[in-house]
């Protein structure tokens, strides 16, 4: 494999990828934190409204309070945030070391380069790969 077809396939690829996950891990999370804010603020309200001659809003408070307590558990469950920030950095990372590499910047600078940046490249997408399984072990 030569070096334009690592960055292509490998490179290039992983951070395509990394950047559409974290894209649609980010809207999985900020949709869950919004739906229990929204919850959260309206739950006092109709705490407040409540009277003995209005039972469906007890049934709205139970509701939303299960609804937010489901919430929050898929949130934990995943860890969407941490998923998200990870995934993002991971992307990042790797279009570091490939603007380095094109540029013969840092430790791209000596020969044997292409051993360097495929060592370095893969080492980032192994460390991410750790963190999610500690994560997910978590």
């Amino acid at each position: 494999m030569d070096i334009k077809e690592y960055l292509e396939k490998r490179v290039d690829d992983q951070i395509s990828w990394y950047g559409k996950k974290s894209a649609v891990i980010k809207k999985r999370h900020y949709t869950l934190r919004v739906i229990v804010i929204l919850i959260s603020v309206i739950l006092p309200f109709l705490t407040g409204i409540m009277s003995d001659k209005t039972p469906y809003i007890k049934i709205a408070i139970a509701t939303g309070s299960l609804i937010i307590a489901f919430f929050e558990g898929i949130s934990s469950l995943y860890k969407y945030q941490e998923q998200w920030l990870t995934y993002r950095n991971t992307a990042e990372s790797l279009k570091r070391e490939k603007i380095l590499f094109l540029t013969k910047s840092g430790p791209y600078e000596k020969s044997q380069v292409l051993s360097l940046l495929v060592n370095r490249c893969e080492g980032i997408m192994s460390e991410e790969n750790q963190t999610w399984q500690s994560t997910l072990n978590e």
